[in-house]
């Protein structure tokens, strides 16, 4: 009775409840340490590949087509979205060079909001 009210004071104080986060935050990492005789299993790999060789390698083709990789999936739909793609696609230096058309367009369009100066001289 007297352990359960000293247990009870010690957890509705500050104090207690800090002590008890810290000895929960403990326990909780504590399930995280790895011991010292842990071993990193080595992976187990095939000393050569075992797959097939592609079809135009097969077929006795020395090099693969890599330009035109996807075709060797006989895939109709893999086909239309690469030529798809490679029609549609602009060159990295189009978009640069749109990057900062846009960018120098917004500027000056920025600059009509700024204050203006204007001035004529003129002689007689």
């Amino acid at each position: 009775m007297i352990l359960q009210q000293h247990f009870s004071r010690l957890r509705n104080s500050v104090s207690g409840r800090l002590v008890a986060t810290a000895v929960a935050t403990l326990v909780l990492l504590s399930a995280c340490a790895v011991g010292n005789n842990h071993l990193k299993p080595a992976p187990s790999l095939p000393s050569a590949w075992s797959a097939a060789l592609p079809a135009m390698a097969a077929a006795g083709a020395n090099t693969l087509d890599l330009v035109q990789w996807w075709r060797q999936f006989n895939d109709p739909l893999l086909t239309a979205l690469i030529e798809r793609a490679l029609t549609d696609n602009r060159d990295v230096l189009e978009a640069i060079a749109r990057v900062k058309e846009a960018r120098a367009l917004q500027g000056l369009a920025d600059s009509r909001a700024q204050p203006q100066v204007d001035f004529n001289g003129g002689a007689a």
